[in-house]
C-alpha cells in the first residue's frame, strides 16, 4: 500500500514477507543514513521477536522522499486484554489491539525533516486506524522528537491524537557512559563506594574461593545449557516470585536466543557456584549498546546478583567495550553507582477520541488513587502490614 503526500512517498509493511524484500535496503540505511536506531528496530530482529512474542504482527511505515527512506516508523500489532489494576488486584477487561511503536521511537535520517515526517506519520497513523484501538510507547524519553512534537501540541482539543501518561510516578532511563576501562571508572566514584564494592566481592570470592565460574555466552551453540541453566535458577528468583514461575528454556526461546547470537549480538553471562547457577544476566550488544540487560540471582547466595553486575559490567571494559549501557526504568541503588547519566521518561498511550481513551483514562485514575494510597500507607507505617496481607490474596 502507497500513498504520495506532496514529495514523500509512504509505504506499509505489514507482512514479513514485505519486511524481507526491503531489507537489505533498511540495512544499508541503518548502516549510513540514519541518525540513531536500536537493536529492537533492526529489520532481522523484528520478525524474530514477533516470533517469540507469539500475539503480535508487524505494522511499519516507511517515509521517503525522491526514491531514499528519510524515517521508519516500526511497529507492532499486538493484541491482549486490557487489564483494569489496583496493587496486585486485576480485573480483565474487553480485547484490546496495541499498536506499539518499537522502542518508542522514529528512525530518522541524518537529514530528515523530523517534524515534517512526524507529520506525515501521524496522518498515516491516522488513516489506519481501524486496524489498532491505541497507540503504546513503553518508555518515551523527554526532549525526543516525539516529546517535542506532543508538547507542542499540548493544548490544542481538536487534534486527532492525545498523549496520556500511564504512571503518576517520575520515572527516569539510566545509562552507563563506558570509559577507559574499568579501573577508571572505579577510581571515579568515592572512597566510601569503591570501598564497599571491592569489599562485597572479595567477600564473595573468599567465602566460596575457587567454586566460583563466570560464563560469557554469544555463541550459537551456547544458547541451549545457558537456557537450561536459565531454567534451573529461574524459580528461586525476586523475577519469578513477581511475575510467575515460567519456563525459560522453550523452543521459542531457544529460536529467539540463536538468532541473536547468528547475528552476533548476544552477550549474556551466567554465574556458578559449585557447578550450581546462581545468578544470570541475559542481555545483547548492538550499534555500540549494550541493551536493557535482564538480571536475576537465588537469594539463598547473598551477594550472588551484585557480584555478577561488577563482573559483567568489567567484562564489558574488557572485551568488545560498547559506548553505552541502557539500564531502562527503575530506581535501584546499583544505578545510581554505575550510571552517569538518566533522563526523565514515561510510559505512555497515543489515544484517539474514542471509548479507549475514557478506559484508559479511567486506569490512570486509579493509578493516582493507589499512589496516595501507598504514600499514606508509608506515612502511617501501615505498610508492612499490608504487603503482609496482600501476599496471602
Amino acid at each position: 500500500m502507497e500513498i504520495k503526500t506532496d514529495s514523500y512517498k509512504t509505504q506499509v509493511l505489514s507482512s514479513f514477507h514485505e519486511i524481507a524484500e526491503i531489507k537489505e535496503e533498511w540495512e544499508a540505511f541503518l548502516r549510513n543514513e540514519a541518525e540513531s536506531f536500536n537493536f529492537w528496530q533492526d529489520p532481522n530482529i523484528i520478525p524474530l521477536n514477533i516470533n517469540y512474542c507469539g500475539n503480535e504482527s508487524p505494522l511499519i511505515i516507511l517515509l521517503r522522499r525522491n526514491g531514499k527512506i528519510k524515517c521508519i516508523v516500526p511497529c507492532v500489532l499486538q493484541k491482549t486484554k486490557f487489564l483494569f489494576q489496583f496493587s496486585v488486584f486485576r480485573i480483565p477487561g474487553p480485547l484490546l489491539r496495541v499498536l506499539k511503536i518499537i522502542n518508542s521511537s522514529l528512525i530518522f535520517s541524518k537529514s530528515a525533516d523530523k517534524e515534517k515526517c512526524l507529520i506525515l506519520a501521524f496522518i498515516e497513523l491516522k488513516k489506519l486506524r481501524k486496524q489498532y484501538d491505541v497507540i503504546k510507547l513503553d518508555t518515551l524519553e523527554n526532549s525526543t522528537p516525539l516529546d517535542h512534537f506532543f508538547s507542542k501540541q499540548k493544548g490544542n482539543r481538536h487534534k486527532c491524537f492525545q498523549l496520556m501518561k500511564s504512571s503518576p510516578r517520575k520515572e527516569c532511563i539510566w545509562r552507563h557512559i563506558f570509559t577507559d576501562s574499568y579501573d577508571d571508572w572505579l577510581s571515579s566514584l568515592n572512597s566510601k563506594t569503591r570501598y564497599s564494592i571491592k569489599t562485597e566481592i572479595k567477600r564473595f570470592n573468599k567465602k566460596f574461593s575457587n567454586q566460583i565460574e563466570f560464563r560469557r555466552i554469544t555463541k550459537r551453540e551456547e544458547v541451549v545449557e545457558f537456557l537450561d541453566l536459565l531454567d534451573e535458577i529461574y524459580p528461586h528468583t525476586w523475577q519469578a516470585k513477581t511475575f510467575g514461575l515460567s519456563k525459560r528454556n522453550m523452543a521459542r526461546d531457544i529460536t529467539f536466543y540463536q538468532g541473536v547470537s547468528e547475528l552476533g549480538c548476544h552477550r549474556s553471562y551466567m554465574l556458578l557456584v559449585n557447578s550450581k547457577p546462581v545468578a544470570y544476566v541475559i542481555g545483547a550488544q548492538y550499534n555500540k549498546e549494550y541493551g536493557g540487560p535482564e538480571l536475576g540471582y537465588d537469594a539463598e547466595f547473598s551477594g550472588a546478583g551484585s557480584v555478577l553486575r561488577y563482573m559483567v559490567l568489567k567484562d564489558l571494559y574488557t572485551l568488545d567495550k560498547p559506548a553505552i549501557m541502557n539500564f531502562g526504568f527503575g530506581d535501584s541503588r546499583y544505578k545510581k553507582i554505575i550510571c552517569h547519566t538518566k533522563n526523565d521518561a514515561a510510559e505512555v498511550y497515543i489515544v484517539q477520541p474514542n471509548i479507549w481513551k475514557m478506559l484508559i483514562r479511567l486506569q490512570i485514575a486509579i493509578n493516582h488513587i493507589e499512589k496516595r494510597t501507598r504514600e499514606l500507607l508509608i506515612k502511617y507505617k501501615l505498610d508492612k502490614m499490608m504487603r503482609k496481607l496482600l501476599k496471602h490474596q
